[in-house]
């Protein structure tokens, strides 16, 4: 038994060892073209966000870090309950900040699934002791109201599948649905004018002027405009770049035939 374990362990450990490597070098393989080697690992990135695809890797790490506690802390359930929050409100720290679901509207619900998690595992602290009276219907009460908001936000994840799957938009893409957006999306005619109209007056600056309205800004401004940056050069100039190439290696085979048959 010991010695499955550990090879399992280990077989764990490789796909963990594996799937950070791809995310690592995600970027890389997104900017050269490899579509092969990001399709191989699909089902670890494509429903996260571009700049936050590392999430991945994290929700695998959860279940292992949940389990841990368990098979080392056997006979100490407080040790149980601490640990099991903490790997809880780490994950819900890093996913806040992060936000890396495509679907705003998952983001929402699984930070306050994650929150409803946490509060259930704090409440059932309450019962490592001897409770009676008041204070075992106040635990029981309080646990009641986390069950039935973890199955209220379940419920409305079911919606969301179900509407997923009638409705193909409802998948993070432009034609996103408005409840699952929260909020309307921009035209990407109005974003391509604003694009446009925003890099001809940057073309009219001078270096030194930009250096200067650069240096005026804050952290996270500067922070979000180098990640708007990244977007554009890792997903439009190359989408752009790809249309272009098939447009020339069309039109030369186009005049190619058009000699055949002429000669």
């Amino acid at each position: 038994m010991l010695i499955f374990g550990v090879l399992l362990l280990l077989c764990v450990l490789g796909f963990l060892a594996v799937c950070t490597y791809a995310v690592i070098v995600v970027p890389r393989w997104s900017r050269d073209g490899l579509h092969a080697n990001f399709q191989a690992f699909r089902f670890l990135l494509y429903r996260f966000r571009l700049d936050s695809s590392w999430f991945g890797v994290l929700l695998l790490l959860r279940g292992p870090l949940m389990s841990l506690p368990i098979a080392l802390a056997t006979d100490y359930p407080p040790v149980q309950v601490m640990s099991l929050m903490l790997v809880f409100l780490v994950i819900l720290i890093i996913q806040s900040k992060a936000w890396p679901w495509k679907v705003p509207l998952l983001n929402v619900l699984d930070c306050f699934t994650g929150f409803c998690i946490t509060m259930l595992v704090a409440s059932n602290s309450l019962y490592l002791g001897a409770l009676e009276g008041s204070m075992k219907d106040f635990a029981d009460g309080v646990g009641s109201v986390i069950m039935g908001m973890m199955g209220a936000a379940v419920t409305l994840l079911f919606v969301m599948t179900v509407c997923a799957l009638t409705f193909r938009a409802a998948l993070g893409g432009q034609q996103e649905l408005i409840a699952f957006n929260l909020q309307r999306t921009p035209a990407p005619t109005l974003a391509a004018e604003s694009l446009q109209s925003m890099s001809a007056k940057l073309v009219e600056m001078d270096r030194a002027g930009l250096v200067k309205a650069l240096s005026a800004m804050g952290v996270y401004d500067n922070k979000l405009l180098l990640a708007s940056v990244s977007l554009l050069g890792t997903e439009v100039v190359p989408s752009y770049a790809d249309q272009m190439a098939t447009r020339h290696a069309e039109g030369r085979e186009d005049g190619v035939g058009c000699m055949f048959v002429t000669d």
